[in-house]
């Protein structure tokens, strides 16, 4: 198996509660799960808000919602189709 991986998160405060998220990433792997016939690409693009006591890198809680567009080759990705859409949130915090 051999490929590539490259990707990045954006934040935009809006408030001292408030900030959107934006993320992309893509991948290329050739021969995953055997698959020597598929091209190997797979993409995420995400974007939602974040809301906080207070705005910050090390700051927790966090909820982040988000709506997500994922997709790639199907014989890697497992997907019934191209593409798939997908809303999502995530609640962190550290104790």
């Amino acid at each position: 198996v051999s490929g590539f991986s490259a990707g990045g998160r954006v934040t935009q405060k809006l408030s001292n509660n408030l900030e959107m998220i934006y993320e992309g990433f893509v991948n290329n792997t050739q021969n995953r799960l055997g698959v020597d016939t598929a091209d190997g690409t797979q993409y995420k693009i995400a974007a939602g808000p974040a809301f906080q006591l207070q705005m910050g890198e090390w700051t927790r809680p966090v909820i982040r919602l988000s709506v997500t567009d994922i997709g790639g080759d199907k014989k890697v990705t497992g997907l019934s189709k191209e593409s798939e859409l997908r809303a999502g949130m995530q609640f962190e915090t550290w104790f």
